[in-house]
């Protein structure tokens, strides 16, 4: 199965694109702001119930929306919108860092012999 698997780039950087994926990281911004761990799940809820209701992803929802529902938000609050730069971050053991992912290609050939 896999010598013959064709992966279509295009799809899967559109599919990654989706800027609600990023929630999770909105919640980790404003932990790491100093915002009491059980509480940011619930602000970006409340974001992406409001982007859902004036259609917009959370990537488009302004400053002043933002602050709406907490002040920790800033401008910075942009840069967490790069599919890139989310993964990059992940580097725990078995997270999807492209350091963590190339470990486990070298290890799938080796173990399959290189096929």
């Amino acid at each position: 199965m896999l010598p013959k698997i064709e992966i279509n780039r295009g799809r899967m950087e559109a599919a990654a694109s989706e800027r609600n994926l990023l929630s999770t990281d909105m919640a980790e911004y404003l932990a790491k702001k100093g915002t009491p761990f059980r509480e940011p799940h619930e602000i970006v809820g409340k974001l992406v119930a409001h982007g859902a209701k004036v259609k917009l992803p959370l990537n488009q929802i302004s400053i002043a929306e933002l602050k709406k529902v907490s002040p920790l938000f800033d401008v910075d609050v942009a840069n967490l919108f790069d599919v890139r730069r989310s993964l990059a971050a992940r580097t725990a053991i078995g997270a999807p860092a492209s350091g963590n992912i190339a470990v486990q290609i070298a290890r799938w050939r080796k173990l399959l012999g290189d096929r």
